[in-house]
């Protein structure tokens, strides 16, 4: 569609949120792990995932879990909604994710406000919106 309809066409996004999830290669080859943007120079689109939280509380990034989640993050770890937001993300054949509790650290507040704020651009520049 974008490579063959004008109004498909969109100009190259160069905006990316802080922090996304490289979700690995689409054979699960490899952990879904935590990336920092700013780190990585040659980054693709990625997609977002819109959720509710509901009533329990999901894997979220804090200070004491975040380096280990730059390392890695096992499927088993994540939500039943985050796990197929991974594996959607690969059927796309989209590389990068971005889960809000994962992507903002939660219980550091100037990171939050900081991440709050550009919310509305990281739905916007994002490839795909998955709703779960």
């Amino acid at each position: 569609c974008k490579d063959n309809h004008e109004k498909c066409k969109l100009e190259s996004n160069t905006w990316l949120p802080s922090r996304l999830l490289d979700v690995g290669p689409r054979d699960g080859s490899q952990l879904p792990r935590l990336i920092e943007t700013k780190e990585s120079n040659d980054l693709g689109p990625y997609a977002a995932l819109s959720h509710m939280w509901g009533s329990l509380i999901p894997l979220r990034t804090i200070q004491g879990n975040y380096q280990e989640l730059k390392s890695g993050i096992p499927m088993w770890k994540l939500s039943k909604n985050f796990a197929q937001a991974v594996v959607t993300t690969r059927q796309l054949k989209l590389r990068y994710l971005w889960i809000d509790s994962l992507c903002i650290i939660q219980d550091l507040a100037s990171d939050w406000n900081k991440e709050a704020a550009t919310m509305h651009k990281v739905y916007s520049h994002a490839e795909v919106t998955i709703v779960a």
